[in-house]
């Protein structure tokens, strides 16, 4: 689940379309975009044929100039996040017509010029934020940038009610049902399978003596260079790290696409 965002093309108004089949009854809805003005049931094979003649009136499908997954809800969030780091006074816009749950709506054209001005500024700056950074100790390879939603956590076991995650503190292990008791913390871990049958693990502080055993593992399970189960993550750290603007390319690339068909167009963005 996630956020797509729509901007309808003007292929019907400058007549680049095939003869809609129901020309009496279409409509293009400033928010529900290109539709018919009549009640679905009992009409449900006029419905049909628009579907079908919408599909490929013209050279976009769907009549849709654009069409893009943005990004999933935490994700958006954690943008959301970097912004208010910024300085939500720097992006006005994007913070006004950005979705949030179920008000999502349209950003009309003109808005749209003003939001790809702040995206453009975002992107000009040295760099964002600080932020903790889950990296794979063995491989030297980054895994996952850490964010306030969830409280941090990556992984929510319903079995053990055992929340997995990391923070600016290091890698956690919390008690959901007993109120977020933390139950091990540590900034350098090592994590060791038990009993791969019952998904048992050990994690370990190796920067101290603590160790907590759970059937709670953190990330997948492979099978090591000795046909073995092992943990894919067995050993890895925290390190906190400025970060740049393109740490978030993937939710500005389509939001900048998005914007610019709305400003070519003069339509608005459909948020769903």
């Amino acid at each position: 689940m996630g956020i797509i965002a729509k901007v309808t093309s003007n292929c019907y108004r400058d007549g680049k379309t095939t003869p809609c089949p129901l020309p009496d009854e279409f409509v293009i809805d400033e928010v529900r975009g290109p539709m018919l003005n009549i009640k679905y049931l009992g009409n449900e094979q006029k419905y049909k044929r628009f579907w079908e003649w919408l599909k490929t009136c013209c050279e976009y499908p769907d009549m849709l100039r654009a069409n893009e997954f943005i990004a999933s809800w935490r994700d958006f969030y954690t943008f959301r996040e970097a912004l208010d780091s910024v300085g939500v006074e720097y992006f006005p816009t994007l913070a006004e017509h950005l979705p949030d749950g179920d008000e999502q709506g349209i950003t009309r054209a003109d808005e749209s010029a003003k939001a790809l001005e702040e995206i453009a500024y975002f992107r000009s700056l040295e760099r964002v934020d600080e932020a903790p950074i889950l990296v794979d100790t063995e491989r030297q390879q980054d895994i996952s940038k850490g964010s306030n939603v969830l409280g941090g956590a990556l992984t929510m076991d319903r079995v053990t009610g055992f929340d997995l995650g990391f923070d600016e503190k290091g890698f956690f292990v919390r008690d959901r049902w007993e109120l977020n008791r933390e139950l091990f913390r540590a900034m350098r871990v090592q994590q060791t399978v038990l009993n791969p049958e019952e998904f048992y693990v050990e994690y370990r502080d190796l920067d101290g003596d603590r160790s907590f055993r759970c059937s709670a593992p953190f990330g997948q399970m492979i099978n090591g260079e000795d046909g073995l189960p092992r943990a894919y993550l067995r050993d890895f750290h925290i390190e906190m790290r400025a970060v740049p603007p393109s740490r978030y390319n993937y939710i500005l690339d389509p939001l900048t696409r998005v914007f610019e068909a709305s400003v070519e167009t003069g339509n608005a963005v459909r948020w769903s």
